[in-house]
């Protein structure tokens, strides 16, 4: 980067910060996986089958992580369970500041 100035400064900046921000998405995700894998309560009714790969595309690029995909005794569903349909409660608290 010696000698390509600003901009090129700036791009390294910008890609550093974004590989940052998706590693960040991949261990929330992950954190919110584990954490419906190790508390019984949380999936009642339903049993782990495997772990699967999963790539989303966020603003910051792709994120990489593996999710549990379960499967509900009695009905025998099968479900990845989706942070969107079961927010995490300490989350809804937090305020975007402009």
């Amino acid at each position: 980067m010696a000698g390509k100035g600003m901009p090129a400064f700036q791009q390294a900046l910008r890609n550093g910060l974004n590989r940052i921000c998706c590693t960040i998405q991949q261990r929330v995700l992950e954190l919110i996986d584990q954490e419906l894998r190790d508390n019984l309560s949380l999936r009642k009714g339903w049993v782990i089958v495997r772990r699967d790969p999963k790539t989303i595309l966020s603003p910051f690029g792709e994120v990489h992580y593996e999710r549990t995909l379960f499967r509900n005794k009695k009905s025998g569903q099968h479900a990845h369970p989706s942070p969107k349909k079961r927010p995490h409660p300490q989350l809804t608290e937090i305020r975007v500041c402009s």
